[in-house]
């Protein structure tokens, strides 16, 4: 019955062990895993800071900055009205009031200002696009023709044959004053022409 209690204890033990060498090297690894993605994100972080923006990804950006401020802007006016109306009632003091309303001018007026400089540089980017197209415009003008030519047929086929005249017989006008073959001449004729 002692054999039983020792055999617990050094399961235990082995279970301890087992934790130790597969478990806490695991754990150890991930952390350091952690760790190593966390410093390459930041780096690209900081690299996606020093490159410079596009002109596109900065109008994009002025364009979220006017609807983002737009909304705030809403927000705050509807909420300055509201706790006017509030404090007519008593349910609020007058100081909110006009706090909401201030921060409503202020939203508004960077929501202007986002909206005057996306408006500047969409104008410069149009221009700019402008600009290219009527340059390559004028460079494929003044190519060669693109236009779609036939291809030209060899020599023989290209030269049409002159027709041969054609032997016509002797035309002869039949009119009235025509004379008239009698029965017995016709008979003549037709047995000439049997004994052929």
């Amino acid at each position: 019955m002692n054999s039983t209690a020792g055999l617990g204890g050094v399961l235990l033990v082995l279970a301890a062990v087992a934790w130790l060498i597969v478990f806490v090297p695991g754990y150890a690894a991930r952390s350091q895993l952690a760790a190593r993605t966390s410093l390459v994100r930041k780096s690209q972080r900081a690299a996606n800071r020093s490159v410079p923006q596009t002109p596109q990804q900065r109008l994009l950006r002025l364009g979220n900055t006017q609807r983002g401020f737009s909304v705030l802007f809403a927000f705050s006016f509807l909420g300055s009205i509201a706790t006017g109306i509030m404090a007519t009632i008593g349910l609020t003091s007058w100081l909110y009031t006009p706090l909401l309303f201030v921060l409503a001018a202020m939203f508004l007026l960077v929501s202007r200002a986002a909206a005057k400089a996306s408006s500047e540089l969409a104008k410069k980017l149009y221009s700019n696009r402008e600009r290219i197209r009527s340059s390559a415009s004028r460079s494929v003008s003044q190519q060669a023709s693109r236009e779609w030519a036939p291809n030209p047929l060899p020599a023989p086929l290209s030269i049409t044959p002159a027709k041969p005249e054609e032997n016509l017989a002797e035309v002869i006008d039949i009119s009235s004053t025509a004379r008239t073959i009698s029965s017995k001449e016709l008979d003549q004729i037709l047995a000439r022409r049997r004994a052929i």
